[in-house]
């Protein structure tokens, strides 16, 4: 009797097992996710974000080029994007399970000037004023890395951005660290303790990045506004530069982003 319950029991199993894997066949998407793809799930609680990440010319402190993303959820959205009275041309769309990433859309722009903005697709029409980019972070003077002390870096900045996230990076001759760290956005300053990569020296790469966070929900929540810009320091080479680090992830800093708006 028990054997005969055994042979019943592995054969309702084998069944759900079967019908399990038939379900998860059938229902796999054709096209990537989002969660697969690096982009934050965050994306599909808006119909729009539109990202802007801005890299300031040294000239004058306003004009600053941008590298431009947005999302569009639906079905097929075919999104289009205008800010000001030019169109932006975006040569990469890629599709999702649940809407399109619209890359590489490039604009020059002055945060010092008003900024509008107008989305179009699946019959629908979002259109405003944008309040939230952040003005360029400006060092004055870049502390030389020694890895025997704390790095130290100060900044100052026109207006206070939503938030600042510091991302610093060190790397040794067998294994390398990042730091990642939220900072409110009236705070111009930031030490990393030595501490940290101690256990690396010698020290044969060190990264601190200061990015700049800005954001604002518009038309009744339905679209975000995300605009970031920042200013690093790399060593061994003394190099400086007036934007984000390289090799970025789509919509970089998101699930920071929804966890602050969500506060």
């Amino acid at each position: 009797m028990r054997y005969s319950t055994r042979i019943a029991l592995l054969l309702v199993l084998g069944l759900l097992l079967l019908a399990l894997l038939s379900c998860s066949k059938d229902e796999t998407p054709t096209t990537p996710n989002f969660e697969i793809g690096g982009v934050p799930s965050y994306v599909w609680d808006y119909n729009h974000i539109l990202w802007f990440e801005l890299m300031y010319q040294d000239a004058t402190k306003g004009v600053a080029t941008v590298n431009l993303m947005m999302s569009a959820k639906g079905d097929n959205p075919d999104a289009a994007l205008m800010i000001g009275t030019q169109t932006i041309n975006f040569p990469e769309v890629v599709s999702y399970t649940k809407g399109k990433i619209y890359f590489g859309g490039q604009y020059t722009l002055n945060t010092d000037q008003p900024v509008s903005y107008k989305i179009t697709g699946n019959s629908s029409t979002y259109e405003g004023n944008i309040s939230a980019l952040p003005k360029k972070v400006e060092v004055t003077t870049w502390p030389t890395f020694a890895e025997n002390i704390n790095y130290s870096a100060s900044w100052t900045s026109a207006t206070d951005p939503k938030f600042h996230v510091i991302d610093a990076y060190a790397r040794g001759e067998a294994t390398d660290i990042n730091w990642i760290r939220q900072i409110a956005g009236t705070d111009k300053a930031y030490t990393l303790l030595q501490s940290m990569w101690s256990s690396l020296i010698p020290i044969q790469e060190f990264y601190f990045g200061i990015n700049a966070v800005g954001y604002e929900m518009k038309n009744s929540n339905k679209v975000l506004i995300v605009g970031e810009t920042g200013n690093y320091y790399e060593w061994p080479n003394d190099v400086k530069g007036a934007s984000s680090r390289p090799e970025r992830k789509p919509f970089q800093y998101l699930d920071r982003i929804q966890a602050d708006i969500n506060n």
